[in-house]
């Protein structure tokens, strides 16, 4: 739509290129940021969203008898909270910034509406991230006796 035609896309293929890198990308997803020390997603919580790390650094934790345990440290590229995109579970563990953090927001509905609910990708990303929680409860009363 530019005024000079050597600024527009050539033909409709290069545009519909340029908004699938877009969509790729991200772009259009909310960014939060968050200071040093503050809590992103806690444990216990139910929330339909993921993050994806775009600067700054997280620990994430469990609460193991009473006591926190520290279970990985994550940086830009990083994603957490996936499984509530597809499964309607309790967080399985807490978020929290170590440092200035900026996250992008990946809501419930925007996963449905790049996948489409009634696809066959939907059933099996929501059949593999049940699979996960399952194997998590079993796996969990193990790894929190280590």
């Amino acid at each position: 739509m530019a005024r000079a035609k050597g600024d527009r896309y050539a033909t409709a293929g290069e545009f519909k290129q340029a908004v699938q890198r877009f969509l790729r990308g991200g772009s259009y997803l909310p960014r939060l940021a968050f200071a040093p020390g503050k809590r992103i997603i806690t444990e216990g919580e139910v929330e339909e969203a993921a993050y994806v790390i775009v600067r700054g650094r997280c620990e994430l934790s469990r609460t193991i008898d009473g006591q926190k345990r520290v279970l990985q440290h994550l940086g830009p590229g990083d994603v957490f909270g996936e499984t509530a995109l597809v499964v309607n579970t309790r967080r399985t563990a807490t978020v929290e910034t170590l440092d200035a953090v900026t996250v992008l927001v990946v809501r419930r509905s925007d996963l449905e509406d790049e996948l489409g609910r009634e696809t066959w990708v939907w059933a099996l990303l929501k059949a593999l991230a049940q699979r996960f929680v399952e194997l998590d409860a079993v796996l969990r009363p193990l790894v929190d006796r280590r």
